[in-house]
């Protein structure tokens, strides 16, 4: 059967970016094979500004397998993406850094990112305009963040990145909810990696009181709230080691703010609100604001009525932590009976939470 040859294009017809094979992601290893990503890349330094968004797309659907994020490494996909980053157009900023998005997700691809100059980019990035371009660079910086030598590196050369987030957190409650718990779980990626100097850095720029305000504030929904609750309790770890943070835990009025998160409908949000508390009750003075503040009745409530894992261990934990001051074991008599049972939880870390409190509740001296 003979073969019919394809239909030539009509001499009016106005070719368009748009209107080529390669510009359909699924039919580009079809149309250029493994030359694909780097003609790609190639465009996206291109004059034509149609061309550069069409290739800018074209790479967002595509690096989505490590095969083809090394590809895209390889043939250069980070510097060439430097000058995009600021476009004067929102999209063009949008996809590229969407790429940095695709790029860190993988190792590879962090270590790239990181060698380059982008992570100064990304964060003034945090403050833009459109939301998109906050969101993507806001979670690229996410990505960077999860490992300890990454945010020293990205501390180290760029502190700032604390200030900007900081910013952002006030700025994103007016804006975006779903922004704001990404700003939020991007600083306690930068508080449980960054020790010490992360953290002594916010409490000078008041990081304590804005954090305090904001679970106050019932600001968002329950990821918001438990966001901001896991962030106090990062800080309020530093509490023997940081003097501030038992003063400003004091001048915010963190106590009484923790102590009526307890109450939260969402379990999520208690369990944070109670390992903020256990931290904070570290420190004496602190614990002792804790026992006036009624928190021994908040955890004997959750003790009595919770079935969350998570939310029963850092109950348990606390009543440990809080009976060593005397006025509070007595407070927990109660539930001894409660505390005795939970030793044979199926969770061994519930288990052995529950015996180290009634370790604690039951000493007398």
């Amino acid at each position: 059967m003979p073969v019919t040859a394809p239909t030539a294009p009509s001499a009016t017809a106005t070719a368009s970016p748009a209107s080529h094979t390669y510009n359909d992601p699924t039919r580009q290893n079809w149309a250029f094979g493994h030359r694909a990503i780097p003609k790609l890349i190639g465009e996206v330094q291109s004059a034509d500004e149609a061309l550069q968004l069409q290739a800018l797309h074209s790479l967002t659907c595509r690096l989505h397998e490590p095969v083809d994020v090394q590809e895209a490494l390889v043939a250069g996909a980070v510097p060439a993406i430097s000058q995009l980053l600021s476009h004067a157009k929102s999209l063009a900023r949008a996809r590229a850094v969407e790429i940095v998005v695709l790029l860190t997700e993988h190792e590879q691809g962090r270590a790239a990112v990181l060698g380059h100059s982008h992570v100064e980019t990304l964060i003034k990035l945090i403050a833009d305009p459109a939301e998109a371009v906050r969101g993507h660079a806001l979670q690229a910086l996410w990505n960077l963040s999860q490992r300890t030598e990454q945010v020293q590196q990205i501390y180290t050369t760029s502190p700032h990145v604390i200030d900007h987030l900081l910013r952002a957190v006030t700025a994103e409650q007016s804006r975006s909810y779903q922004l704001l718990t990404r700003v939020l779980e991007t600083l306690l990626h930068f508080f449980h990696h960054g020790g010490p100097p992360v953290v002594a850095h916010t409490l000078k720029l008041g990081a304590l009181t804005t954090l305090t305000k904001l679970l106050k504030s019932h600001v968002g929904g329950q990821a918001v709230r438990a966001a901001a609750a896991e962030d106090l309790a990062a800080i309020c770890i530093h509490v023997t080691t940081l003097p501030d943070v038992a003063k400003q835990a004091h001048d915010a009025g963190l106590v009484p703010v923790l102590v009526e998160t307890m109450d939260d409908p969402f379990g999520a949000v208690r369990a944070a609100a109670v390992q903020a508390a256990m931290a904070l009750s570290i420190h004496v003075a602190s614990k002792q604001q804790l026992v006036a503040g009624g928190v021994a009745e908040k955890l004997v409530r959750m003790v009595g009525e919770d079935q969350d894992e998570e939310l029963l261990m850092n109950a348990l934990t606390a009543i440990a932590s809080i009976s060593e001051d005397y006025t509070a074991r007595y407070a927990f008599q109660d539930v001894i009976g409660l505390i005795e049972q939970l030793k044979a939880h199926p969770n061994r870390a519930v288990a052995k939470a529950a015996a180290s409190a009634m370790q604690v509740v039951q000493w007398r001296p």
